[in-house]
């Protein structure tokens, strides 16, 4: 889906109040299933269709692929006769309309099947995604719902009515049916993250969430016994969490209002918090369940979510992750009428410094052209601005320092996919500190990943704490698009134990008092730098040795000796300040070395 949104988007709220909306195969069991979807909304202004956000507004029926009389193949190789620009040949009465999309106007398609004397209509895409549709000249005109599939849950349809009577419902199920108890992606607590470095999750007080939902109560009927399960099982499928609460009581659907129940931190009714003494590498998932006693539910798809969150020692990302551990993205966002756009993933930890960063993952696409030689700006920013959260007026973006400036230019047309690109050296983080990892166009056309299927509405709200920061024309936002569009970067991290630093350790001019001239040099490496507390040196070399730290100004703070076991030494510099300073080893040998140590 590319998609051009507002700042500070009610994309939030509408979900909310929309969530009961759905396009849904209803039968033969081929084509089950809930579909992605838009759908023509009144509210625009530029239609008359029915307004799916009043409950029990609905189509459910037979589907058909539509004929106008048309001979010939659109470019996409699919009969020009079934796009419906020109008055329907065949009968529609009572039937749901299959429109491929092209060449005239949604609303001209829609109102051509509405005089055929269809009860709904359903526009193909020509592209994977699905895209919002504007009414046109006729959209006032049309008084049937008109809903959008991507290309592939489209094609099924047509395929499967051509073999036998395929069934669709499309709106607003409150109060359709007489038991229906309902879960929404947009109103559950999941993990913090999606990708979570295992160097960051060492134990429970170094990662743990909160666990929470809302039940909403969507059918006819009051439901006396409802209960909410919150499982967790890790990477084995071993359940390393199960908590169950209720019953509860809803009632009913009234008019348009529909009962619901919170099971959160704070509330009279919540679940104890998710926290495991240590976190196998691999995948978890967070399931909840809710059911009322005994009873059947008449719609039970979305008694059940999943959300999954996997600890690895790759990528630090909000978006979910496949099995290379990339991140997904779902839809490609800008936003709208800005030229210059950034999309930045937020990064803060009490344990950063044991990571540094070694480059981004993202994704693109254009809307008109290939994307060979586009250039995508890659920035890093320490977010200096002094705030606690998102509530605090001092949140701002006057204190960014950059860390990184640079480019990628693509070299293939890669739409929609992945790529990655390593920063010309590794970012080393500090503990606490806030980071923004971003990438940049200056290109309209040009929309990055995001995930919409991941949603962290309920953590922001909870945790109040940046997820996605966008920029416009210079103009920053803390919450982008809102937390249930969130950015797909993948930021690429490794533990700095792990960094190997290569040093060059040739001293021309040290030479010794007696004469003997320049001394010969060996191989050093040092890790992690930069460093808190200790400086592991490994070198080519073994035995005593005596150590001499100056800071940058040349000032020696401190000398001694250390011994080379088999070539290893650790230093304690926890007494020193924070700064750069120069370490210079020296042999009984003569032999020098001298490497420059980052204390945070």
């Amino acid at each position: 889906m590319k998609r051009i949104l507002l700042l500070i988007t009610i994309l939030s709220t509408s979900f909310w109040a929309s969530a009961q909306i759905i396009v849904a195969g209803v039968s033969p069991a081929s084509i089950q299933g809930n579909y992605d979807f838009t759908w023509a909304e009144p509210s625009g202004g530029d239609w008359s269709t029915p307004d799916f956000t009043i409950p029990g507004t609905f189509v459910e029926a037979e589907v058909m692929l539509v004929d106008d009389g048309s001979t010939g193949t659109n470019p996409q190789g699919n009969p020009i006769s079934a796009e419906g620009c020109l008055p329907l040949i065949n009968d529609l009465t009572g039937k749901i309309a299959l429109i491929y999309r092209n060449t005239c106007e949604f609303g001209l398609k829609a109102l051509n099947a509405q005089n055929a004397g269809a009860v709904g209509v359903i526009i193909i895409n020509r592209d994977p995604e699905v895209v919002g549709m504007g009414g046109g000249a006729e959209g006032l005109n049309v008084t049937i719902p008109v809903v959008m599939l991507q290309l592939s849950n489209g094609q099924s349809l047509i395929n499967s009515a051509a073999a036998e009577p395929t069934v669709v419902f499309m709106g607003n199920r409150a109060g359709i049916y007489d038991n229906d108890l309902n879960l929404r992606e947009a109103n559950i607590l999941i993990s913090k993250q999606a990708g979570i470095p295992s160097q960051l999750a060492q134990d429970d007080t170094e990662y743990n969430f909160e666990i929470g939902a809302t039940i909403y109560n969507l059918g006819q009927s009051n439901a006396d016994s409802v209960y909410l399960r919150a499982f967790i099982t890790d990477p084995s499928s071993n359940i390393v969490y199960d908590e169950t609460t209720g019953p509860f009581s809803l009632t009913a659907v009234t008019g348009i209002t529909i009962d619901s129940i919170n099971i959160m931190p704070g509330e009279v009714n919540s679940f104890p918090i998710f926290s495991e003494v240590t976190y196998d590498s691999g995948a978890y998932t967070l399931t909840y369940e809710t059911y009322n006693g005994a009873l059947t539910d008449d719609y039970p798809s979305d008694n059940a979510i999943s959300s999954g969150f996997t600890f690895n020692d790759e990528i630090y990302t909000f978006a979910p992750v496949d099995v290379e551990l990339q991140p997904t993205p779902s839809d490609f966002f800008r936003a709208a009428n800005a030229i210059a756009f950034t999309s930045c993933v937020h990064f803060q930890d009490p344990n950063a410094s044991r990571l540094a960063a070694e480059g981004i993952t993202f994704a693109t696409t254009n809307n008109t052209i290939s994307l060979v030689d586009e250039l995508v700006g890659i920035e890093v920013y320490e977010w200096n601005d002094e705030f606690t959260d998102l509530n605090d007026a001092n949140i701002g973006f006057t204190a960014l320092n950059p860390l990184l400036i640079s480019s990628y230019v693509y070299t293939d047309d890669l739409q929609s996919e992945n790529v990655y690109t390593a920063f010309e050296e590794p970012i080393y983080l500090e503990d606490d500190v806030r980071y923004l990892f971003c990438t940049q166009t200056f290109n309209e056309n040009v929309f990055f990943g995001f995930n919409t299927r991941m949603q962290y509405l309920y953590n922001q709200g909870t945790y109040l704490q940046p997820i996605t920061v966008i920029s416009a024309d210079g103009q920053w936002n803390s919450v982008a698009f809102g937390a249930d569009v969130t950015t797909a970067i993948g930021l690429q991290i490794v533990d700095t134990a792990d960094v190997v630093i290569p040093v060059d350790t040739t001293d021309t001019s040290d030479v010794e008092p007696d004469g003997i001239g320049t001394t010969n040099s060996f191989k050093t490496f040092v890790y992690p730098n930069p460093t808190q507390d200790v400086v592991n040196i490994n070198a080519d070399a073994s035995g005593i040795a005596d150590l001499t730290i100056s800071d940058i100004s040349g000032k020696v703070v401190r000398q001694g000796q250390i011994t080379l076991n088999n070539g290893m030494s650790t230093v304690t510099v926890s007494d020193l300040d924070r700064g750069i300073y120069i370490f210079n080893v020296r042999l009984e040998t003569g032999e020098t070395s001298k490497f420059n140590v980052i204390k945070q």
